[in-house]
């Protein structure tokens, strides 16, 4: 499967189950992580794109039935109620 240069890593780590790994890349909302984009997000904006790795690293996660990373990626997905729809 191909997917954008950005996700590459991430989607690796959480199909390996690298639980340590996927929370560096920016799955949290007060993740560090950044990527040629993000550098020019609005603050709002930025933690959407968070939250969208999140989701997706979620989906493969569930997919893969890696259910340590699972849980702990619903735990530490603590984003703001103003973000969720």
């Amino acid at each position: 499967m191909t997917i954008w240069h950005t996700w590459v890593k991430l989607i690796d780590a959480v199909a390996h189950n690298r639980i340590n790994e996927v929370l560096k890349l920016g799955v949290t909302p007060q993740s560090t992580f950044k990527s040629p984009n993000s550098d020019y997000m609005t603050k709002a904006a930025r933690q959407n794109f968070l939250a969208d790795r999140a989701c997706v690293a979620l989906f493969v996660a569930c997919h893969r039935g890696h259910n340590k990373l699972v849980q702990t990626l619903v735990e530490s997905g603590k984003y703001p109620s103003s973000m969720k729809q």
